[in-house]
């Protein structure tokens, strides 16, 4: 369990489902690979950051899928001395070339690893630190899409911002970005003239306030979006209305 090691800790194993995985690149050299980057999550649902450097990643590759459930033996621990952190999770597992990777059987929970915030306790502030949080609701509204140019680069980007409501009728505005706003408007466009009554959830989200109105931007290309997803939490929403 990752309650139970630290940076101090030698010789240990670790059961846990591989949540989110990608690509870390080379600061000065983005078109070359520095790391592998992934969230895992263990038996009892604690989450935390994990990090294999390009040198041993071959040896661990093929195993480092999303949804896959590991033993990992003999990694290491450190200090996630990250200003942006993506769990609330104050260590980083890291893989070395002696640490091994054994596939296992399904360690239980949920195979995405969601951990729903409340509105209330988002717009109330609480429950809010240095992480990311997973937010679910009704579509109520779309916004028109924008193209957002950076001053100083000059590079553009797209967005559409989106309200959405939990079961209590408390709203919260959801920002997304690029090929997040690609995949909600080409849903949107799906759903077109029917009735239907859309479920949206954006995992991995950081909380903005902008004149006392909070806003979920999606993080980066780590943020995962769905659209009426097929899945258990779906339908329990759905199901308590």
């Amino acid at each position: 369990m990752f309650r139970a090691v630290d940076a101090f800790q030698e010789r240990f194993s670790v059961k846990v489902r591989v949540i989110r995985v990608w690509e870390h690149p080379e600061r000065r050299n983005p078109s070359q690979l520095y790391s592998f980057d992934m969230i895992l999550m263990d038996e009892e649902g604690t989450k935390m950051e994990a990090t294999c450097l390009n040198r041993v990643l071959p040896q661990f590759r093929p195993s480092l899928v999303e949804k896959k459930c590991l033993i990992i033996r003999n990694p290491t621990i450190g200090f996630n001395n990250s200003t942006y952190r993506y769990v609330d999770n104050q260590n980083r597992l890291c893989f070395q070339g002696t640490t091994e990777v054994i596939p296992c059987e399904d360690i239980g929970g949920s195979p995405y690893g969601f951990d729903f915030l409340s509105f209330a306790d988002l717009l109330n502030s609480n429950g809010i630190s240095n992480s990311t949080v997973d937010v679910i609701g009704y579509l109520v509204r779309s916004f028109p899409k924008e193209t957002v140019t950076n001053k100083l680069t000059g590079k553009q980007a797209v967005k559409v911002t989106i309200e959405i409501s939990d079961l209590e009728g408390r709203t919260v505005f959801l920002t997304l970005w690029d090929q997040y706003c690609d995949k909600v408007l080409s849903f949107f466009e799906s759903i077109k003239g029917k009735n239907i009554h859309a479920i949206i959830i954006l995992q991995f989200g950081k909380v903005k306030w902008w004149n006392g109105v909070a806003y979920v931007n999606n993080s980066y290309t780590v943020s995962r979006l769905f659209c009426n997803h097929d899945c258990p939490e779906v339908d329990e929403f759905r199901n308590r209305q």
